[in-house]
């Protein structure tokens, strides 16, 4: 019972860890030509496959790993549909 009590705090202790290492990214989308929010755009991060998408004021907040350097942004509908942003 012990050895599996050590087993758990182990394995909490390095979650906690490995979830520490993720920063936060928080930020607002806004249309080139007016600076109005774009609702619904998706965020999703260098190299990764899930995001957020912004909400009706533009906003996200994301958590990614310290080696993502860019976010890539796309809105269906848009002329172009992708671009890439430093975080």
């Amino acid at each position: 019972m012990k050895k599996l009590f050590l087993l758990l705090m182990a394995v909490v202790a390095f979650s906690l860890t490995m979830s520490a290492q993720n920063r936060t990214v928080s930020g607002q989308v806004l249309y080139e030509g007016d600076d109005e929010p774009l609702a619904g755009a998706s965020i999703i991060p260098q190299g990764q496959t899930r995001g957020v998408v912004t909400d009706i004021d533009g906003n996200f907040t994301i958590q990614v790993a310290p080696s993502v350097t860019y976010l890539n942004i796309s809105l269906r509908g848009n002329d172009s549909p992708e671009s890439q942003h430093s975080s």
